[in-house]
């Protein structure tokens, strides 16, 4: 088995007032106010207290899309803890799809 992830390719256009997300059919529209299941993934643990480059972005970036109203989990490390996020536990021997919550409608790809 390879380390390579292959994902769907995801375009955004914004239009206006509203986001186009799609992967494949069907097409979802968003409304600029319509709050999103956002997901970010990290092999890193969370929060990084005393170093963290990537994890201290993938945080603060957590942070700001709660407070813009969206939903957002975290898939990263073993050991992570969010109080504002749901928190999963990113295991790399199992498949990457397997470990989707269900209802994301956005992931965020950290490396």
């Amino acid at each position: 088995m390879s380390g390579s992830l292959k994902l769907p390719i995801c375009k955004v256009v914004v239009t206006g007032n509203f986001y186009l997300f799609w992967e494949s059919l069907p097409v979802r529209l968003f409304s600029k106010s319509t709050p999103m299941h956002i997901l970010i993934v990290n092999n890193s643990k969370i929060p990084a207290l005393k170093y963290g480059g990537t994890e201290r972005v993938i945080w603060w970036l957590g942070k700001a899309l709660v407070k813009m109203g969206h939903r957002v989990s975290y898939l990263v490390a073993p050991g992570s803890t969010c109080p504002f996020a749901d928190v999963y536990e990113w295991h790399p021997a199992k498949p990457f799809n397997s470990q989707v919550p269900a209802g994301v409608e956005v992931l965020h790809l950290s490396a």
